[in-house]
């Protein structure tokens, strides 16, 4: 912010998790189209030519980047929602909506049914006209709920297969950078929210999987399992 008068820094002093941080951050922009990127994605091209030619061909509002791995490898090509019946229950999550190890060709668009919160660009105006972030979401299953009220509003999402964007979540290195890991990927927050999804739509995401996966990244993290 110091080296570019373009760029503009605002800190709160308060962690008001993701839905909430990024309402108000979006709310901070000056222009009707945000990209919205997480604080572990960092730009191994410029995208804003692809993501021109995407607002100016589409009547779409909102579009996905895909990702990729520092090593090269696919981390998600757009972004999709999945539903499955699993005995009594209606199950649903969010994914890459195409093979992550399948070779895709670069500059294709494509209509899927989820908006991943870490990385897409969207008009904030309709952001705003859809409800915005749930902020009863502190962490997790936010951009699955937002994701469910742009699909029943029958609006379509686009993605590109082009990787712009890298998805790095280092190890933590120092005692804040742990305590915020140890919060991200505790299982009691993000719980909290599988119950508010639970109430709203009747639709269960809290499951066997989630809890492996979050294990997984506390591993990968080297943070401990629970405060």
């Amino acid at each position: 912010a110091e080296r570019d008068s373009r760029i503009s820094l605002h800190v709160t002093e308060q962690n008001l998790g993701v839905a909430a941080g990024r309402n108000r951050a979006f709310a901070l922009a000056t222009n009707p189209w945000i990209l919205s990127l997480d604080n572990d994605i960092y730009f191994l091209a410029d995208p804003f030519r692809e993501l021109d030619k995407l607002v100016r061909e589409s009547s779409a509002k909102f579009y996905n980047l895909s990702l990729m791995l520092p090593t090269g490898h696919a981390y998600s090509v757009g972004s999709t929602m999945w539903v499955w019946r699993e005995q009594d229950k209606v199950r649903a999550g969010i994914g890459s909506a195409l093979g992550v190890s399948e070779q895709h060709k670069n500059g294709i668009f494509f209509e899927s049914t989820a908006l991943m919160g870490g990385s897409s660009l969207l008009n904030y105006e309709e952001f705003l006209r859809l409800g915005a972030f749930d902020e009863d979401f502190f962490i997790g299953f936010e951009d699955l709920d937002f994701s469910i009220r742009i699909f029943l509003s029958g609006i379509k999402i686009l993605n590109s297969t082009s990787f712009f964007l890298c998805h790095d979540h280092e190890r933590p290195e120092t005692t804040i950078e742990a305590s915020y890991e140890k919060e991200r990927f505790d299982s009691h927050p993000i719980k909290a929210s599988a119950e508010i999804l639970y109430r709203k739509y009747n639709i269960e995401v809290w499951g066997p999987e989630v809890e492996d996966w979050l294990a997984i990244k506390r591993k990968e993290l080297g943070i401990n399992s629970q405060n």
